[in-house]
């Protein structure tokens, strides 16, 4: 089974609340409606967060005013400088693109993104063979200065999903490709296992005679690199 990556947060359409909003309320207030949710439907999945903490709630309505209600009650207390943003994610997948009945002999990338909202799904990479994630964990901690004993936000290792023990002190992602080419007989030979970041990788189908590349990129996640 093909891996998969999700990815979710807030987005950049975000407003600051005009009043410290405190536990166990149900509405939030603003100075107006600048980015017209007013327009949104009902029950908007959205994230309130400041310097503390954050929480996603769901909101059945704001008006033009300012003023946004909750499907629920806020669970803690947020200071007057916290923002609301609609929630979305993006989840990153391999699936083979169907024409009427006729399925494509190659899999591709795909994106289903959700706005909060609903959700889309769009072809991304055409003729990806493999996918795979590693995820750089931080193990070391500082061991000097007024930040001892905090993480240095610095990868340390790289493990697949499974062997990662604590979420919270991963700081990258490194991804995998396994391209291939759309023509069949491109090259000579049977096709022969190849160095990827997973270590060997041997196509499932090994006569087709494509031709194949391992590419592979890494990626910082902010919020966890102390910037």
């Amino acid at each position: 089974t093909a891996p998969i990556l999700f990815v979710s947060g807030g987005s950049d359409k975000a407003l600051q609340v005009s009043a410290a909003p405190v536990a166990g309320t149900s509405t939030l207030n603003f100075s107006g409606d600048p980015l017209k949710w007013n327009n949104d439907p009902t029950l908007v999945f959205r994230l309130i967060s400041d310097c503390k903490g954050s929480e996603i709630f769901r909101s059945t309505s704001t008006t033009t005013a300012g003023v946004m209600t909750l499907e629920s009650p806020l669970l803690n207390s947020y200071s007057a400088d916290a923002i609301v943003t609609p929630v979305t994610s993006s989840t990153y997948f391999l699936a083979k693109r169907k024409n009427g009945s006729v399925t494509a002999a190659t899999s591709s990338l795909y994106r289903r993104h959700f706005n909060g909202v609903a959700a889309t799904i769009e072809e991304l990479v055409p003729n990806v063979d493999a996918i795979h994630f590693d995820y750089g964990v931080n193990t070391a901690l500082q061991v000097a200065g007024p930040n001892a004993g905090q993480p240095t936000f610095q990868t340390d290792v790289y493990v697949e999903a499974n062997a990662v023990a604590d979420w919270s002190r991963v700081v990258s992602v490194r991804i995998g490709f396994i391209l291939v080419s759309d023509e069949t007989n491109i090259t000579p030979d049977a096709d022969n296992t190849i160095k990827w970041i997973k270590g060997d990788y041997t196509p499932a189908n090994t006569t087709d005679h494509r031709l194949r590349r391992a590419y592979s990129t890494t990626v910082s996640i902010r919020n966890r690199m102390g910037v």
